[in-house]
Order: C-alpha cells, then structure tokens, then sequence
C-alpha cells in the first residue's frame, strides 16, 4: 500500500495479486479537497495527479514486479 498525504488528504494506493489491477481510495476531512484532485487506477498503473495553481503534479506508482505481495511506502 502507498499512502500520500496532502492537505489532510490521503489517499491509498493498493495492487490486488489476486485480481492483478490496483484499488485506489481517496479520504479527505471536507469535501472541499476532492476539488482539482484526480485519479485513475488500472491494471498497469496507478495515476494521481493534483491540480496546484496552472498545473497539474502528477504520482505515478507503477506495478510491482514482485505479484503476491504488497508495497508499502509514503509519497
């Protein structure tokens, strides 16, 4: 699992060796900081990208290559 934490914003990046894709969940306190956050989960990649003034800073986590076991970490 890949946990990123911004603005009191968490989201949880998680790679399924049983289905073989990723689940992402994102967590916030107030509705107000799913504005200008996106993301995308498949079963390649999992794609976050944050909107910050004119741009967008974008996390990538690629699939492991090690299938059947989880990664953990903070971004």
């Amino acid at each position: 699992m890949v946990t990123l934490h911004r603005k009191a914003l968490q989201v949880l990046v998680h790679w399924n060796s049983t289905a073989h894709t990723w689940s992402t969940r994102i967590q916030a306190q107030k509705q107000r900081f799913f504005k200008g956050f996106k993301y995308k989960a498949d079963r390649h990649a999992a794609i976050v990208r944050e909107k910050t003034e004119n741009f967008y800073s974008t996390l990538v986590w690629s699939r492991p290559d090690w299938c059947g076991l989880d990664w953990t970490g903070v971004v």
